[in-house]
């Protein structure tokens, strides 16, 4: 079956589109790539390979078609002038290799630990108190045992500046996993309309920091469904 085609501009209806169709493969082992997005940087046509890598798209003779997957180099095709003559293409992209020094893998859950900061809820600050604690008697013959109001404000200041380090580092984790690059691998958007597609979306911060990628790639999918026929 086809792939469902997404038009960002009239271009699509005009003499000058011409459809193609074809297979998107792993140059390693020579495997359909599915869910590959691929959209025209003028016609502004957009979209994915199927699950067996094959696909159906317009393109205009001469576009730069941007091509992208994650784990693999993103590709940019140019168009020959001459594609109404051979419109069964095949395309091939390559796995990105990183190269890095040695690391070691330690267990630990991220969300919990983000720049060593306590998250709410969590064990309080451990506060250093200047002062030596007052103990006394109380009119009913008990010992009591308090700190200055001093070593107080200190505790608070410390519990205070605790909470907007985390809220910090969430914020800031949640833009890493949630930002324009990271939605353009799954969804042909061009860059003028990533923030209203964003504002659109507004997936809730608890999901972006809690859930896998698979799952947030699905809810950019599913997202990117509405925002289209909106």
């Amino acid at each position: 079956m086809l792939l469902s085609l997404v038009g960002f501009a009239a271009s699509a209806q005009t003499p000058q589109a011409v459809l193609i169709s074809g297979r998107i493969l792993d140059v390693g082992d020579s495997m359909g790539l599915p869910y590959v997005n691929m959209w025209g940087k003028q016609s502004k046509i957009g979209g994915t390979s199927n699950v067996d890598g094959s696909f159906a798209i317009y393109v205009l003779p001469g576009d730069t078609m941007r091509i992208t997957s994650i784990g693999f180099v993103t590709k940019d095709w140019k168009v020959p002038l001459d594609i109404a003559l051979n419109p069964k293409i095949t395309l091939v992209m390559y796995r990105e290799v990183y190269d890095i020094d040695e690391v070691t893998i330690m267990p630990r859950d991220i969300r919990n630990d983000i720049m060593n900061v306590p998250p709410p809820g969590g064990p309080p600050v451990s506060p250093h108190f200047p002062h030596t604690p007052r103990f006394g008697v109380s009119p009913g013959g008990g010992i009591t045992f308090g700190f200055d109001s001093k070593a107080k404000h200190m505790r608070e200041q410390q519990e205070h500046i605790a909470q907007w380090d985390y809220e910090e580092a969430m914020r800031e984790y949640i833009a890493f996993r949630y930002n324009p690059t990271f939605i353009q691998q799954f969804v042909p958007l061009p860059d003028e309309q990533m923030e209203s597609f964003m504002h659109f979306c507004n997936l809730p911060a608890d999901f972006i920091v809690s859930s896998n990628d698979y799952d947030l790639a699905k809810a950019i999918k599913d997202c990117y469904g509405a925002f289209v026929s909106k």
